[in-house]
């Protein structure tokens, strides 16, 4: 006589879900300092409070900045130091760091700070891949260039697995 099964609830966990829903949600936010990306802060600062979850800003430094530093020094005649550019780049990053870290404190907040270089879409998708992000938040874009380039939240919006959140100023 064979035992009774026991009727399934939806399909088989992952060895690493049951743990995931127990943890602390964690919300990936894409900050560049624009006003865009404040907002995107703002709104994670409000969502982390109702959901006891974490906010991690991130820098996505793009690679075409530094591109264009060394074509402009190229144009002007100027050398171009890589190391030079690398620095800027950091110190922008320190800024931005710092930025936020103050508006945490002042919002009673915390929140951690990576830097990444790269493209901005697919380094902020492989940092909310890394970081087990259960949400990525971006501001919308107001720049012209980008509505016709595609700004970086429209492309995470179409083509990240998990939820992407776009926040309109």
């Amino acid at each position: 006589m064979s035992m009774p099964r026991q009727p399934q609830l939806g399909p088989p966990e992952k060895p690493h879900q049951a743990s995931d829903r127990l943890a602390t949600p964690t919300i990936l936010v894409g900050f560049d300092g624009s006003g865009p990306s404040w907002g995107a802060l703002s709104w994670a600062y409000g969502e982390a409070r109702r959901s006891g979850g974490r906010i991690v800003a991130a820098f996505v430094s793009s690679s075409a900045a530094s591109s264009l530093l060394s074509a402009a020094a190229t144009t002007a005649g100027l050398p171009y130091c890589e190391d030079v550019a690398r620095q800027a780049l950091a110190d922008q990053a320190d800024g931005l760091r710092r930025q936020v870290q103050r508006d945490a404190c002042d919002q009673g907040m915390e929140v951690g700070f990576v830097q990444a270089e790269g493209d901005p879409a697919t380094e902020l998708v492989t940092l909310a891949e890394r970081l087990r992000a259960d949400l990525l938040v971006v501001g919308k874009s107001s720049k012209f260039l980008h509505h016709l380039s595609g700004s970086v939240a429209k492309r995470l919006s179409g083509g990240r697995r998990g939820t992407v959140l776009v926040i309109v100023p």
